[in-house]
């Protein structure tokens, strides 16, 4: 029974191909013709079809574009499923190794019924034809079927480029001469009185941005930056059509209109090529690490959710584009003020004393402004000021003096001037969100001036340097804070569940995020933090007024403005220290009350661990009322549905319990959470967050594919560096507590499956090639030991602590740091500890000798290890200078899965094992290499006299030259 239907006009070429796949050919004048296809997988039949490969292989030969529309039956996170089954492993190598990009996009159900929503329908193109899919949507019409219509459309223009400065293309030289003959016409007084500290910021500013318009003139960016694909074929030709335009327009003749047409089309076809060619020539010659670091962008971009219509609280959408303003605003800035006119009330100006010019003497100083201003990196994004960092560091001290003045009134008169005041507000879509029509799913970023920036910095370095906040910030507050990290946060909190569940206890763990942290916490909370550190009144109420002076401005089309009424902007440099001044007081009343709480930002883990389940509900109640009061005080509220609750416990057979209320809402008690990235399940056994870690890298790893191709793209080398140095690095994050999991044989079986694509891709070897055999060739630990080197690793980082940080077990070994300095000296001399590098050798070293034990003592890879029987830098070095061809033909050399008699018999591809030369023994590659008296001479000429397998591989230059003389590995 068919289970398709396709329309297609009388012009149309029809293939049929039965049972389950029909194709059609649509051709294209002066292109490559289109083959549209629409494919049924069955569930109870492999994926793909011999059908559908067979049709694949088609296109690649005939060099056609390649459209399938298919329902696969098959489930992979990498299209937004939430699990991943077998047939969606097979799906996804369907996909990799025919060089097809899935246009799919979203999370929205391709199929609906009553029992399930599954996305199931998969739409896959060539990458010819990859960039001119647009629009790709999952329709809301009516399809009279369970299948819902997928619509899209493959058409499409490229925006023209506006004129811009490119501050990286700016004449320093010329800047710099323009700075130091404009700034000494700045007088520099030693005190400004309020009234004129705008006019010396409007003056600096102006000189700034005058150099810099002067000195770097507007461009318009180029599409392909320095890849130039313009030739001068391409200029004939462009002048070429143009002549016949001009004629066709003049004359008006069909004729004349005929020739502009086709030659209109020929230079567009030529333009395609050389891009192409320039695409595919950029890709293969990117041969350094620095050159690969722009394959980051590939790898962490997301769709492009551009703000649109979005749902109001009453459900109901937004119509116009400052209508979408006001709601983020009114979102991510409760209580902002909408006031387009830049209009501010006059400054109530107080009474300054020498003691308020003393703190500002001390704050600011020409060395620290200096410091302040290298700080920063010289490209970020600048406020509605216009001033970059890069201005400020290329002026040297021209204008610090300038500065110095200027920064010190501000600070004496607790005055924000007012270019200063206005903040460029950008939304930045959070990743992962499922529905990008809410305000929540974007995160406001504050833009403000540079020359705020660099007061906000030395505010920060005076309060760090004034207030001791390893003394004063509670141990357990991880974020923002010198030598703690997510590491730290991690093993504090999965230590503590670990070591109830050795003592066969259970924890109730609740994980709270705390709304709006940085946009909602008031003023008056702010300041009342700071003065219990010890700050001084003058820059307490700088700050305040910092905060409370801001006018943000966001731009859809049309440009809104407000001002702020709470909150600290995100991005702002002061930030981060002050939320972690507010949030102290929350974990440091936890914490006393005994009551364990970890803190990391605005997320908040409370972890209570005892033998009855009754009483852990009873300690976590009184928790929850303790951050209920806090929050009410504060002004700062918790969403309970995004509060989680679980029991990490081993016992089968709970006692009774009653959940606790989070204000007023009775939380769910669930089988697993996810805490900086990381799931924790409720017996700590990592499986789930292995194989979210591994969906995850695998998606990453898909985004690549666009610069692999058959026959071209990155060189093995820098496929090699974006696996290590990009993609294994996300899958060992926080491998620190869960790297017990890579002890069991599944989860080596999963990570040696991943790695493997990996390794393919960089050597485009045959897909039967162990993956140990690779690994020893490339020199790349398995992946299960990299992830147990990398947790030994960050122990070793979490074993020194900071003297005097308050840590039980730091004051400990103080004291004995003491009583051993003392002490009359032991041993050889000279008396030095052990650098921690060594540590980290010694760890490197460890894992390199048990990768070379599995080889050792592995069954398998007989060949393999006759030819490499240990890790050989040299070789590998050699090795990952070849293109991907010749590493092709030398993995098949050293392992025997290449294109020789043998290992084609045992596939089942051919019908004799024996030599093609000399057709008296098998053709293996040994047999080649040493022993065949046809290519006798070959050998004796190319390779000289070789005694080994292993000896002829360790000179890939001569062996890939005799391959290339027998031509038997093509």
């Amino acid at each position: 029974m068919a289970r398709y239907v396709a329309w297609a006009a009388p012009v149309v070429n029809f293939y049929w191909i039965p049972p389950n796949l029909t194709a059609i050919r649509l051709p294209r004048n002066n292109q490559p013709d289109v083959v549209l296809a629409s494919a049924y997988l069955p569930g109870d039949e492999d994926v793909p079809t011999p059908e559908l490969g067979l049709l694949a292989d088609y296109c690649e030969r005939e060099k056609l574009e390649l459209i399938i529309a298919a329902d696969s039956n098959a489930h992979h996170t990498l299209w937004g499923n939430a699990n991943t089954n077998t047939r969606g492993e097979d799906m996804l190598n369907f996909i990799l190794s025919n060089n097809l990009i899935l246009a799919n996009n979203g999370s929205k159900p391709t199929f609906i019924n009553a029992r399930s929503q599954t996305i199931i329908d998969l739409t896959m193109v060539t990458a010819g034809l990859s960039d001119h899919i647009q629009d790709w949507h999952v329709s809301n019409e009516l399809s009279c079927s369970d299948h819902r219509w997928i619509r899209f459309a493959i058409k499409g223009e490229l925006p023209k480029p506006q004129p811009r400065r490119i501050p990286r293309r700016t004449d320093l030289v010329k800047f710099y001469r323009l700075i130091s003959s404009e700034v000494d016409k700045l007088s520099i007084p030693t005190t400004i009185n309020i009234q004129d500290i705008d006019i010396h910021v409007n003056n600096l500013t102006s000189l700034l941005l005058t150099s810099y318009e002067r000195s770097c003139p507007l461009t318009i960016p180029r599409w392909g930056g320095r890849h130039n694909w313009w030739c001068p074929e391409l200029e004939r030709h462009r002048r070429k059509v143009r002549k016949l335009f001009n004629r066709a327009v003049n004359t008006r003749l069909p004729t004349d209109w005929d020739k502009y047409t086709v030659a209109r089309r020929r230079f567009k076809k030529l333009l395609r090529t050389r891009k192409l060619e320039c695409w595919r020539h950029f890709c293969t010659s990117i041969e350094t690490n620095n050159q690969a670091t722009r394959v980051k962008s590939c790898l962490s971009r997301e769709p492009n959710h551009s703000i649109g219509c979005l749902k109001k609280p009453d459900n109901s959408f937004t119509k116009t584009d400052s209508e979408t303003c006001e709601l983020l605003l009114a979102t991510h800035f409760p209580g902002c003020i909408i006031a387009n006119e830049q209009a501010w009330q006059p400054y109530s100006e107080r009474a300054t004393d020498s003691s308020d010019w003393q703190v500002a003497h001390k704050i600011i100083t020409n060395e620290k402004v200096t410091w302040a201003i290298n700080s920063f990196l010289p490209f970020k994004a600048a406020g509605l000021d216009g001033i970059f960092p890069g201005l400020l560091r290329w002026s040297g001290n021209l204008i610090v003096d300038y500065l110095v003045s200027v920064f010190r009134a501000c600070i004496a008169h607790r005055y924000i001037p007012l270019k200063w005041r206005e903040v460029k507000i950008l939304f930045i879509p959070k990743p992962g969100k499922e529905d990008y029509t809410q305000a929540k799913s974007f995160r406001p970023i504050s833009l403000t001036s540079f020359f705020l920036n660099t007061m906000e910095r030395l505010g920060d370095l005076e309060i760090r340097s004034r207030v001791s906040l390893s003394k004063f910030l509670h141990p357990n507050q991880h974020a923002y804070s010198s030598g703690k990290s997510t590491d730290s946060s991690l093993h504090n909190v999965v230590s503590r569940i670990g070591n109830s569940l050795k003592l066969k206890q259970s924890t109730l763990g609740a994980f709270i995020d705390i709304e709006g942290a940085f946009d909602k916490t008031n003023f008056t909370s702010i300041t009342r933090a700071l003065r219990s550190c010890g700050v001084p009144s003058t820059l307490i109420e700088w700050i305040n007024n910092m905060l409370k002076q801001r006018a943000i401005q966001f731009t859809v089309n049309s440009t809104t403005r407000g001002i702020v009424s709470r909150g600290c902007p995100q991005g702002g440099v002061l930030s981060p220290l002050l939320w972690n001044l507010v949030v102290n007081e929350l974990i440091t009343e936890l914490n006393a009350d005994n009551l364990y709480t970890v803190g990391y930002a605005d997320d908040i883990a409370i972890l209570i661990s005892g033998n009855f389940e009754s009483t852990l509900c009873d300690l976590m109640r009184r928790a929850f009322k303790v951050i209920e009061r806090w929050c009410n005080e504060y002004e700062l509220s918790v969403n309970p549905s995004k509060t989680e609750l679980i029991l990490f416990t081993n016992r089968r057979v709970l006692g009774p319990y009653k959940l606790p209320k989070l204000f007023n809402t009775e939380l769910i008690l669930k089988n697993e959470i996810k805490y900086l990235g990381v799931i924790l399940d409720s017996k700590l056994l990592w499986n789930k967050h292995l194989e979210h870690k591994l969906n995850k890298a695998t998606i990453a790893f898909y985004q690549c594919k666009k610069m692999l191709g058959v026959k071209w793209g990155l060189s093995p080398k820098i496929t090699l560096w974006i696996y290590t140095a990009i993609i294994r690095p996300m899958l060992a994050y926080g491998a620190l507590v869960w790297w017990p999991r890579t002890e069991l044989q599944t989860a080596i079986t999963k990570l040696g499956r991943f790695q493997r694509l990996a390794l393919s891709a960089a050597s485009g070897c045959m897909k039967t090639t162990p993956t140990a055999a690779m690994e020893m060739a490339l020199q790349i630990l398995p992946l299960d030991l990299h992830i147990q080197q990398e947790a030994a690793l960050a122990a070793i980082r979490l074993m020194w602590i900071k003297g005097h940080s308050g840590s039980l077990g730091n004051d400990a070994a103080d004291e004995l740091a003491r009583r051993g300095s003392g002490m009359m000296p032991a041993g050889p001399y000279p008396l030095l500890p052990l650098p921690f590098s060594l540590v980290r050798t010694w760890i490197r070293q460890r894992s390199a000798e048990l990768q070379q034990q599995r080889w050792s003592h592995g069954a398998a890879c007989r060949q393999s290890k006759v030819a490499l029987p240990a890790v050989n830098p040299q070789l590998t070095k050699r090795l990952l200078n070849l293109n991907r061809t010749n590493l092709k033909i030398m993995i098949g050399t050293i392992t025997g899965h290449c294109l020789l008699n043998k290992h084609l018999f045992i596939l089942g591809a051919t019908d004799s094992p024996l030599c093609r030369g000399c057709f008296s023994a098998e053709e293996t590659v040994t047999h080649v290499v040493l022993e065949c008296e046809a290519v006798a001479n070959q050998r004796e000429k190319i390779l000289g006299t070789v005694r080994s397998l292993r000896e002829a591989c360790e000179v890939p230059r001569r062996l890939l030259c005799f391959w290339k003389e027998l031509g038997w590995l093509n």
